[in-house]
């Protein structure tokens, strides 16, 4: 039985470093609390929640940043042409019987890089501390949105059985479960 729970915890563990490779196996080895888990956080609603969790979270550090340097940077790029030259080809070209030429070519592509500046750009820390304060009240809204589907998603599935759970994660991976 001991062996058995580490067998589960290294298959569970591939499933999740691979991207959600569970299977009707799987979800039988599962305890229902863990079967949940997995089941609910690949949830679209869910996921789709966390990830905007993660985009305002990603704001709110770069605003908590710029709040302690002063400043951030502006970049500014461009596609900029750029000249590579190739070997040098080089024909006889025949002009009479005792007259022979010499033309050579060197063949170059162009390419475009794109090439970036930033400047550095002093911040109105008035209106990032009222951007702050905006993305952590969104930050909060969210959580809140986030563990209410989490909680509803787990008290349901929790209550499957291996083969319901299966088919409803196939279902709202899908898109057929809202």
């Amino acid at each position: 039985m001991h062996n058995r729970f580490y067998c589960y915890i290294a298959l569970f563990a591939v499933c999740i470093l691979a991207g959600g490779c569970a299977t009707i196996e799987d979800f039988r080895a599962m305890p229902p609390s863990e079967r949940a888990d997995y089941v609910c956080e690949r949830h679209p609603q869910v996921s789709d929640l966390s990830s905007q969790l993660s985009s305002i979270d990603a704001h709110i550090t770069d605003i908590e940043h710029a709040l302690s340097t002063g400043y951030r940077y502006h970049s500014f790029c461009k596609q900029v042409p750029v000249v590579e030259e190739s070997e040098e080809v080089c024909e006889d070209e025949i002009r009479s019987p005792t007259l022979t030429v010499k033309k050579c070519k060197t063949k170059s592509s162009i390419h475009h890089k794109t090439v970036c500046e930033e400047t550095p750009v002093v911040i109105d820390r008035t209106l990032e501390r009222e951007n702050l304060r905006e993305y952590r009240r969104e930050a909060s809204d969210l959580n809140s949105r986030y563990n209410r589907e989490f909680n509803i998603c787990h008290t349901k599935v929790r209550k499957m059985t291996a083969a319901e759970a299966f088919e409803y994660h196939e279902a709202s991976s899908r898109g057929l479960i809202f």
